[in-house]
């Protein structure tokens, strides 16, 4: 959890099921359906805590961020084609 801690702020930033469920089902224009529908097939053990965001980090070898992306809803995605270019632009 330390790491979420740390991406988030200082705060971890989890998100109520009861809200997300609300958007993911019942109103088909956000993001949150759009996540559900884009993880739909995808199988997953269940282990870990579903709620919190998370992100990804490409960090150089001085240790700046040289690239991130945040979750801000719930199984927002990354163009790997931006990781793929930030991990390229560090060699």
């Amino acid at each position: 959890m330390e790491w979420f801690k740390a991406i988030g702020g200082g705060t971890l930033d989890q998100k109520s099921l009861i809200t997300w469920l609300v958007r993911a089902l019942f109103l088909p224009f956000t993001r949150a359906a759009k996540n559900l529908a884009h993880g739909k097939g995808i199988e997953g053990n269940f282990v870990g805590e579903g709620l919190i965001t998370g992100g990804l980090y490409v960090i150089n070898k001085g240790g700046g961020v040289a690239w991130s992306h945040r979750e801000a809803e719930i199984g927002d995605a990354f163009d790997v084609d931006d990781v793929l270019q930030a991990v390229t632009a560090l060699r």
